[in-house]
């Protein structure tokens, strides 16, 4: 293991988890504990600015604001855990000159196994443990910012001990736990019969409270079988099942039962897998409510999609090759594929949180969640992972733990303290979220543990032919490591090449350009051959893999040819689908020669694949494609003469526009953009469906941006009737972000001029406008929305319009 590589990883996700969320935004810096030192400062190059002290702390009194701490950097955490290891004192140089020693407890170091056989890992278990005890009994101090408890993590470290006077501190307080008892309604069902019998809105059910209160009642049930608080785990688990959405996910809150979908701007996976797991936990309790094995399945499907072919988003965007954990993800769904009984789905996904110790400091909106779940992901794989990954989790923890034993809290949503504990805890297995069930046919040995962990390291520093090694690799990460880092060597060669060409015409210019242009050529000429024949006789793996790099290794004056090739490629339906994918990639890169390949990328599209649930195939094709033709010329396929077989262009696109995913519906509205007014009754239906708004199967729907505004301008451009009305109505008044929604009424509402001007009332009463106008808001949608209302309600002409159903009568006319 890189030690030094990891360290400078770890200390920059530190300093972004510390202080960016004030720093970015630009406040001033907040300094915060550094550690159990008790020094209240942040870090400036390997320079630490200290801002005070904790009283008590063993920096209390030893050093003052102003004070400058000089040669630590990445070294900090290290100089802290050796003093720990020793005496307990650490000593620290000032910029000025002068040495202070700070007292720390000495805790003794990790033993090689750890957290296995190890007394440190025991004393932190007791120093965390005592803290959250104090805090949940009411004898701590209130005031120490240890934040909400919205995620359970508190109760659930302290459960994770196994120890009964811990255990003891968290059954008493779920004990006090709301009692709800169980009458067949879901929690949503409730709140909503609540707001017609008062006439006063409930609210909706928060999606991560429930996720996390399900799964905290699943372990305490687990464990104790006390049946008091059965009935609230059935309604809990029945609010899950019944707050899917049509993909099986879930949003801030649960689905709309009106829509069948996630409110705000839709569905994440983060809080979708805690929902997953809290239903999965619930039935191994022998909970059984309606609907919930269906739901579980729904859920699953998802999740399975993912093995081998990626990471997860932030929300529903199909897996991603370029991340081996995002936010503890990975982690969650090793843990969900273990309940799920997906062998495969588990060693996956935990080798992918085996290699990611080094983002623990990273996450949307919270890195609470990297730090919850990743550890406990990897330990799916066993206790010689969890102890390669422990170093790491300690070099992170270390600067959260504070001088007398309490972990700086920083988050809303959860307790660091309780994370803490759930990762000290991995080899007491006393919860099912921590091994207590372990399937231990899952874990690796040495070997197996070495090459899970140093997945994230097997690119650096090799040669084009060792990256080229990497092209047929079993984990989609590393194989998109190996091609970025080629195409990084070839991109940066061919950009210095093109800088020196920009120099003086000197002799020695002149020299150094003729040198770099050498070594660009020994370059391409050692590269490209071996592509050529990996894509002739490569895995279906090393074939996407080298596609990709294909034609930016082409020898120059070989383009025609080599397009040629990568066109037999695309229509040989022989190949993986990832294979032609990328061939209709490649062929998408160069606009200005589609022609010859256009209707091969769309009769690709067109092939059935009844496998793919998710039709991500169509949607790959769509956004690495024709994505790319649109945006690089201008996309009017008719005037590109790429409409040459109107039936397949047309039927391609109203595939693309039935897709349940927004961003690909958005790339089927795209291609007709400039259809011709006799061509709209071939595609009326899908856009009039798309506009409408109200399909209760879509798996995205939140972006107005994506299909509905491009939609909404071909109502606009060929005088549709009921486009001014789903402009207001579907758009304006529908869900997704405000500020997507805003853009597209000022975009599209003034095309329709003196028809628009009956809406205008009621647009002036939509609560995001009239918030954006008013004038001290200083809204930044203020102006353009003012100037929309000016153009409108000046109008005196406007087309004549033409309903929807007068198109459709043309259609049923030919």
């Amino acid at each position: 293991m890189n030690r030094n590589h990891c360290k400078v990883a770890l200390l920059l996700t530190l300093i972004i988890a510390l202080i960016s969320p004030a720093y970015a935004k630009g406040k001033k810096i907040e300094y915060i504990p550094l550690g159990p030192t008790g020094i209240l400062g942040t870090f400036e190059k390997k320079q630490v600015l200290v801002d005070g002290t904790e009283p008590g702390s063993p920096a209390d009194g030893k050093l003052k604001k102003g004070d400058v701490i000089s040669g630590m950097g990445a070294d900090f955490v290290q100089a802290i855990l050796a003093a720990e290891a020793s005496d307990g004192k650490l000593t620290l140089q000032l910029k000025d000159g002068k040495k202070v020693t700070l007292q720390l407890k000495a805790l003794g170091g990790f033993s090689p196994t750890a957290p296995y056989n190890c007394p440190k890992t025991n004393k932190l278990i007791t120093l965390a443990a005592d803290g959250l005890a104090k805090e949940f009994s009411g004898k701590g101090d209130k005031n120490k910012g240890l934040g909400s408890s919205a995620t359970n993590a508190g109760l659930l470290g302290l459960m994770a001990t196994g120890e009964q006077k811990y255990t003891d501190v968290a059954f008493a307080m779920i004990k006090n736990f709301e009692s709800i008892g169980y009458n067949g309604k879901s929690l949503q069902t409730r709140k909503l019969e609540q707001t017609k019998e008062t006439g006063k809105y409930a609210g909706r059910v928060g999606s991560w409270s429930a996720a996390y209160d399900t799964i905290l009642l699943a372990e305490y049930f687990y464990l104790t079988k006390d049946s008091a608080l059965l009935p609230t785990l059935k309604t809990y688990t029945l609010s899950l099942v019944e707050g899917q959405d049509a993909a099986g996910l879930y949003g801030h809150k649960m689905a709309d039962p009106a829509t069948n979908r996630a409110p705000g701007y839709g569905q994440m996976n983060n809080v979708s897998l805690a929902c997953l797991m809290g239903m999965q936990l619930s039935k191994k309790c022998g909970v059984d409510v309606p609907g919930l094995d269906e739901a579980i399945g729904r859920t699953v499907a998802y999740v399975e999609y993912h093995i081998g072919r990626g990471g997860f988003a932030y929300g529903f965007h199909g897996p991603r090759n370029f991340y081996f954990n995002n936010n503890g993800t990975s982690g969650l769904a090793s843990i969900c594929m273990t309940l799920a009984g997906n062998k495969e789905g588990a060693k996956f996904f935990s080798a992918m949180s085996a290699t990611s110790g080094n983002k623990l400091g990273t996450g949307h909106a919270s890195s609470l969640f990297s730090t919850y779940w990743t550890p406990a992901g990897a330990n799916v794989a066993g206790p010689k992972v969890t102890q390669k990954l422990y170093p790491e989790v300690q070099e992170y923890l270390t600067l959260r733990r504070r001088w007398d034993g309490s972990h700086l809290q920083g988050y809303n949503e959860g307790r660091i303290g309780g994370v803490a504990l759930l990762a000290y805890c991995l080899p007491r297995k006393a919860l099912l979220i921590t091994g207590r069930d372990a399937d231990e046919t899952l874990w690796l040995n040495d070997k197996e543990a070495d090459a899970a962990f140093n997945m994230r390291n097997l690119t650096t520093g090799k040669n084009p032919e060792e990256l080229m090694s990497f092209f047929g690799h079993e984990n989609p990460v590393v194989r998109h490591n190996a091609v970025e880092a080629i195409a990084v060597m070839v991109g940066m060669d061919a950009k210095s090449l093109q800088m020196a060409s920009k120099g003086k015409k000197d002799s020695k210019k002149a020299q150094a350009r003729a040198s770099q242009k050498k070594a660009w050529e020994k370059l391409v000429a050692t590269l490209f051959p071996k592509l050529q024949q990996m894509i002739s006789s490569g895995t279906p793996h090393e074939k996407a893999s080298a596609l990709q790099c294909y034609l930016f290794v082409c020898p120059e004056g070989d383009l025609q040819k080599r397009l040629q090739t990568i066109g037999t490629i695309l229509r040989n339906t022989k190949e993986a689908d990832t294979v032609r994918v990328e061939a209709a990639t490649a062929l998408a890169s160069h606009p200005e020669s589609i022609q010859p390949y256009f209707d091969d990328i769309l009769k690709f599209l067109l092939e059935e694949r009844p496998s793919d649930r998710f039709a991500e195939v169509d949607a790959q094709i769509a956004a690495k494609a024709l994505n790319p033709i649109s945006k690089s010329v201008e996309w009017n396929p008719y005037k590109a003469g790429l409409v040459k077989d109107k039936d397949l262009f047309y039927r391609s696109a109203n595939r693309l526009m039935e897709h349940k995913r927004q961003s690909t519906r958005g790339t089927g509205v795209r291609m007709v953009a400039n259809v011709p007014f006799e061509a709209l009754p071939v595609v009326i239906d899908d856009l009039d469906h798309i506009l409408k708004d109200d399909d209760k199967t879509y798996h995205t729907y939140h972006n107005a941006r994506h299909a509905k505004e491009p939609a909404a301008g071909i109502y606009v451009k060929h005088n549709i009737l009921e486009g001014v009305d789903y402009i207001v109505d579907t758009i304006l008044g529908g869900e997704g972000k405000t500020s997507f929604k805003l853009r597209v009424l000022i975009k599209t509402l003034p095309g329709y001029g003196i028809h628009a001007q009956r809406v205008v009332p009621k647009v002036k009463e939509n609560m995001w406008v009239k918030m954006a106008i008013n004038p001290e808001g200083k809204n930044r949608f203020y102006a353009p929305l003012m100037e929309m209302f000016k153009t409108i309600e000046n109008a005196t002409t406007g087309p004549k319009l033409i309903p929807v159903e007068e198109i459709k009568k043309m259609k049923a006319k030919k």
